[in-house]
């Protein structure tokens, strides 16, 4: 008896987005975990299949090969902009 095969931790997507974020013939591409959440996307649109496919092959030889950094943004509105200024 066969076993069934295990599925892949990610799955990545290229499909074509029609709404304001680009034209309508532009690709993008996102990748889902097994779960089912995205964990990245292209965030921009790319009109030749060459190009996604670039982008989506340098994003992950860099993290193949651990050429990353993470940054870990903070809230930098100021007080005054979060209604946390003293009045006099």
């Amino acid at each position: 008896m066969k076993s069934k095969p295990k599925s892949k931790t990610l799955t990545i997507t290229v499909f074509r987005h029609n709404d304001h974020r680009g034209q309508p013939e532009d690709c993008y591409w996102r990748s889902r975990h097994r779960n089912g959440k995205i964990n990245a996307d292209s965030g921009e649109g790319y009109r030749r299949m060459v190009d996604i496919k670039r982008s989506l092959l340098n994003f992950l030889e860099a993290i193949k090969k651990g050429d990353y950094t993470i940054v870990y943004e903070t809230d930098t509105r100021t007080k005054e902009a979060a209604g946390e200024t003293s009045r006099s």
